[in-house]
């Protein structure tokens, strides 16, 4: 069985409009590993060959988000930190026009934590290019066999009508 692991911060994220002011869990990892767990579960035969983790950090108080996260079947491992990461995003009429703040930050700690689970995983020392062809190839395999794509052709073909299909 192939893991995908997704590393980073679920964060809190207060959204203010014109007409609602909510406070929400956010950030790409909390959307990506709800948007996986989704494909995993509509294709019986990827959750077969694939997991999914998710390494994040977030603040006790923000386990909640956590909680929910693993009853859908995500698993989550917590790095923890004393904050949240805490986003503050305020919209005006046009949606367009954002003022976001930054009002907490993780511990600094958390990249340390993270470079000691690397380096616990990769054991044998193994470099950047191999890690980087096992990644490619489980992405290979897995558009291969879930969706019947070979990402190689598609790949070609994108450059190709890039070079020969120009504006």
């Amino acid at each position: 069985m192939k893991t995908i692991t997704c590393i980073g911060h679920i964060t809190r994220d207060h959204i203010v409009t014109p007409t609602s002011d909510v406070s929400m869990p956010g950030g790409t990892t909390y959307y990506f590993s709800y948007g996986i767990n989704a494909l995993l579960k509509s294709s019986p035969r990827s959750a077969a060959s694939v997991s999914y983790r998710l390494v994040a950090s977030l603040a006790e108080s923000d386990m909640k988000s956590v909680d929910d996260m693993r009853a859908e079947g995500i698993d989550v491992t917590v790095v923890p930190s004393r904050e949240t990461v805490f986003f503050e995003n305020i919209y005006g009429a046009d949606s367009n026009n954002r003022r976001q703040q930054v009002l907490a930050k993780a511990d600094p700690s958390y990249k340390a934590s993270l470079q000691e689970g690397y380096e616990s995983y990769v054991t044998d020392k193994t470099n950047g290019r191999e890690l980087i062809s096992q990644k490619l190839q489980i992405v290979r395999d897995w558009m291969k066999d879930s969706w019947g794509i070979d990402i190689d052709s598609l790949r070609a073909e994108v450059l190709y009508r890039s070079e020969h299909f120009k504006e």
